[in-house]
């Protein structure tokens, strides 16, 4: 996987006529659309290579899971529904089609919607068990963590009724995880979510209403 992101990534940011970094070594900001269109086919595959890897992993997963389940912890139980959360933001974010943008994200919006349920699984368990223990447990997490995951969610999925909820788990999550804040990371995950939505089509709640010159592509933290 990290193999097939490299050579990904090779191909959309990089150009023959410049260098890939500036004279202060940091990489020059590129609109990846134009490249994500001329290498479309070649990004399939790659991102179908990773694709494949996760969907072989989850299916080892999910068979572990059903034979541990009924005996699992209440921290293995948050454990595993990180686990999910990641899975499912991680195969949405290398199966989307390329050439299409921002578009591409639109048909996982039931994808999005049942990680939001595995998060919400993690933050009531997390909270239960923060409450037992007399302090706040750090949540589990494999490098993505669960607030990350929110923040992923909230702004790549443009069906309404799911970023609201989004918003909702990450206004609920634990406090602290790792660098991720989560008052700060609502604050700003919500005033991301009101850009897009300020140009939603009246009258519509699913991504079709977020035309594509209003998406949000990314964020660049000065």
């Amino acid at each position: 996987m990290n193999l097939s992101t490299r050579a990904k990534n090779s191909l959309v940011f990089n150009t023959e006529d410049e260098s890939e970094r500036d004279e202060n070594g940091l990489f020059r900001h590129r609109d990846t659309y134009n490249a994500s269109m001329q290498f479309s086919a070649i990004l399939r595959t790659l991102t179908g290579e990773c694709q494949l890897a996760l969907t072989q992993w989850m299916h080892a997963f999910d068979a572990l899971h059903r034979r541990t389940r009924a005996n699992m912890s209440v921290q293995e139980t948050v454990s595993t529904s990180v686990l999910w959360l990641g899975y499912t933001v991680l195969y949405t974010l290398f199966a989307r089609d390329f050439s299409k943008g921002e578009m591409g994200y639109d048909v996982y919006a039931q994808d999005f919607d049942n990680a939001l349920s595995h998060a919400l699984v993690a933050i009531r368990h997390h909270h239960r068990h923060s409450s037992q223990q007399q302090n706040r447990q750090q949540m589990f997490s494999l490098g993505l963590g669960i607030m990350s995951s929110l923040y992923f969610v909230a702004i790549k999925c443009r069906h309404r009724s799911v970023k609201d909820m989004a918003l909702y788990a990450l206004s609920a999550a634990p406090l602290q995880e790792g660098l991720w804040n989560r008052d700060s990371a609502f604050l700003m995950t919500r005033v991301l979510v009101e850009m897009e939505e300020k140009f939603r089509i009246p009258g519509t709640v699913g991504p079709e209403g977020i035309p594509v010159e209003a998406r949000i592509i990314g964020v660049n933290f000065c």
